[in-house]
């Protein structure tokens, strides 16, 4: 599938609401239908009587499932569908507001019975600023509503939208019958159903004139009906989907959430008319979806909601290019097929899957050794000797051993002989300390004595030695073990070397790549039975940055010698 294929089969969309309208419902019928979740119910909190809450949380608690991030998207009748969603409440408006910055549509979802409310006037308002288009779905149909050409009417003030009904109900309350589909022009009646699954019985009736809708819903309903729809199309302009897109144009649906009344109505139009993914408008530039490149913004972060369920989320909207999970980014240097392993074609062919992917960066394999499939000779604990025939050998690849120096007890070993060699050939760069941080446990001994323990300390049958990798260059508390400071005296950038000191002259070496030492100065002393006899200091230390090689300034250093 091309990128622009994927872009015109997606709709992301967030169903907002004042608060108690039937967001939360309504969301998760849209997910029954689309098959993410089997069965469904009313989403009610236990704590707050006034009625249910308007956080996809209370459907994770309810349900036991995770409905933020797989749930959310669904596929529909060969359509991606993203659902986002909103806090209802007053109190969490400027989230729903962040979030609405995301989406290409809205489903406004109001409450037949109370019509339009304070914080779905403010919603529109968003809306309409950003010309966000949206589609009303008037809820709670099976209860005593408003007439329906009232909540039109109430609707199209209110909201200050023109609207177009594409559904229509047959009655409110207990004499709810179901919805009209004028949108596809059929009529689907619904009962009850405890389960309230999406298979739920439906009985499809193509033309209003035919006497079986009589038998279904009695000639009362069924004149009503008849009556309502052709006042319906006298009195509103036809269904106009430009003016929907320009956000000047309301489509409006009537039903039912908590029965299923209605939604699969406003699903099935929902996904042919709402619009694909739109232009991002930035402060510099206009983000067209097709662009190759990846772009995107964080627009809302969730944190602190339940430590033992999912502490932190942040989403994010992809406004051009395509996301792949583990794909190069520019904190990717290179690529490794790992070490320890075996070898062969397996791991050729993933070598040359990995470069037609990505020529940008090297791909490097211990296990090949000096063959074609690796970039970087990358082998463990190379004695001197080796590295040093390598370094001459005339092979262009870099050396940077995988593993170079054990940080178990309290020294390196020979790091700094390693690191004479390596400053010496431009082709030895180098290698990665096995670890960085003690991976042991907190543990308390029977006497009630802290420890950090690891494999053995636990039970004698462990296949380890008991300490084996607690052996960081950092412990488990984070404090720095004494081998720390042999690394960073040997990884330092400037470095002084003597060169004659009777004349008082020192080499100054810098190893920055980037940065020259213009901002750095030189202290020196002379000591005698440790007490100094002569200083100074070197204010001029303007010594270019490195690049690919070391640079070197001699100093004289004003010094007598007696």
């Amino acid at each position: 599938m091309t990128l622009q294929e994927e872009i015109t089969r997606r709709r992301t969309f967030a169903v907002i609401a004042h608060p108690d309208a039937g967001k939360t419902t309504l969301t998760e019928k849209l997910l029954l239908f689309g098959g993410a979740i089997h069965v469904a119910g009313a989403v009610k909190s236990n704590k707050i009587k006034k009625g249910a809450t308007s956080d996809f949380m209370e459907i994770e608690r309810q349900r036991g499932i995770s409905v933020a991030t797989s749930v959310m998207g669904f596929e529909y009748q060969g359509r991606k569908i993203n659902i986002l969603d909103t806090p209802g409440h007053e109190d969490f408006a400027e989230d729903t507001y962040r979030t609405l910055t995301a989406v290409d549509s809205v489903i406004i979802v109001i409450d037949g019975a109370k019509g339009v409310e304070s914080q779905t006037r403010k919603l529109m308002d968003v809306c309409r600023m950003r010309q966000t288009p949206v589609i009303v779905f008037v809820n709670k149909l099976d209860r005593p509503c408003k007439d329906p050409f009232d909540l039109l009417d109430e609707i199209e003030k209110e909201l200050r939208i023109r609207v177009r009904p594409l559904s229509f109900p047959i009655s409110s309350g207990d004499t709810f019958k179901g919805v009209y589909n004028i949108y596809e022009k059929n009529l689907t009646l619904f009962t009850s159903d405890e389960r309230q699954t999406a298979d739920a019985s439906t009985v499809e009736i193509n033309d209003l004139a035919s006497p079986e809708l009589d038998e279904y819903i009695t000639e009362r309903y069924a004149n009503q009906l008849r009556e309502d729809t052709e006042l319906v199309e006298g009195v509103y302009d036809a269904f106009d989907r430009e003016a929907y897109l320009r956000a000047e144009l309301a489509p409006v649906f009537f039903g039912s959430a908590v029965n299923n009344f209605g939604v699969k109505e406003l699903l099935e139009c929902f996904i042919r008319i709402a619009p694909s993914p739109r232009p991002a408008p930035t402060e510099t530039r206009i983000v067209e979806p097709a662009e190759a490149k990846m772009t995107g913004f964080v627009f809302k972060i969730h944190a602190n909601m339940d430590p033992n369920h999912r502490d932190r989320i942040a989403f994010l909207k992809i406004c051009s290019g395509t996301f792949e999970r583990n794909k190069n980014y520019p904190s990717v240097t290179f690529w490794s097929l790992g070490n320890e392993a075996g070898d062969g074609p397996n791991f050729v062919a993933c070598y040359d899957w990995i470069k037609q992917r990505d020529g940008s960066r090297p791909v490097q394999y211990e296990q090949a050794g000096r063959r074609a499939h690796t970039d970087i000779v990358c082998p463990m604990y190379a004695d001197l000797n080796w590295m040093e025939n390598f370094a001459k050998s005339g092979d262009s690849r870099p050396l940077i051993q995988c593993e170079y120096a054990h940080a178990m007890g309290n020294s390196l070993g020979g790091f700094k002989e390693y690191w004479d060699l390596i400053r010496k050939y431009p082709n030895l760069q180098g290698g990665f300390i096995w670890d960085f941080v003690d991976q042991g446990l907190r543990k308390y001994t029977a006497d009630g004595a802290m420890i950090y323990a690891y494999g053995g300390d636990y039970n004698r049958y462990d296949a380890s030695d008991k300490n084996f990798n607690c052996n960081g260059l950092i412990s488990p508390d984070r404090v720095p073990n004494p081998h720390m400071y042999e690394v960073r005296k040997m990884y330092q950038s400037i470095w002084t070397t003597p060169a004659a000191l009777r004349k008082g002259i020192v080499n100054v070496y810098n190893e920055n790549f980037f940065t020259d030492l213009s901002d750095y100065y030189l202290e020196w002393q002379l000591l005698q039975n440790g007490e100094p006899v002569r200083q100074g200091v070197v204010m001029d230390l303007q010594i270019a940055r490195s690049y690919w090689g070391i640079k070197k300034r001699i100093f004289l250093l004003k010094v007598k010698f007696c």
